[in-house]
């Protein structure tokens, strides 16, 4: 049997790179700008962290001072995968938020955030705050129109 026409499913056992390779070799040539056009849009897309249920509750906040606030510790985000810097930074920011939020924490401090060639560091405060409560007739904005006119 020829080494092109294993199928992929025994050559995938030797790592991805090696599957990958093996399944060029047995689509051929004809498929090949398919192939090379389905890599680049995938490479080109990359990954997105999610934020969880928790992690949507967790605010970002740039500073602690007009707040009642317990430091929960200190917890990381890394993304590797974004097509952009700043992609990288929201993905690896939405990841810190998810610990904190498994930490119990309520809002986030941006402590430090690195870009290096293999990816983003943000690092975080995990903090547990007491946020005021706004009176939803209250304007939200400068001009906001009131939300509930008739009270």
């Amino acid at each position: 049997m020829e080494r092109s026409r294993l199928p992929v499913t025994v050559r995938a056992e030797h790592g991805l790179r090696q599957a990958t390779v093996s399944l060029i070799m047995t689509l051929g040539r004809k498929n090949m700008k398919t192939i090379l056009l389905l890599i680049i849009a995938f490479a080109l897309t990359g990954c997105t962290t999610v934020l969880t249920k928790d992690g949507m509750g967790v605010r970002l906040i740039e500073s602690k001072e007009n707040l009642e606030c317990v430091s929960l510790g200190v917890v990381t985000g890394f993304d590797t995968m974004g097509a952009t810097a700043g992609h990288e930074c929201e993905n690896a920011t939405n990841e810190a938020k998810n610990k904190a939020a498994l930490l119990g924490a309520n809002a986030i401090r941006i402590i430090n955030i690195q870009t290096t060639i293999q990816g983003t560091t943000v690092t975080v405060e995990a903090l547990r705050c007491r946020f005021p409560e706004v009176p939803y007739w209250l304007p939200s904005g400068k001009d906001a129109p009131l939300k509930n006119p008739t009270i």
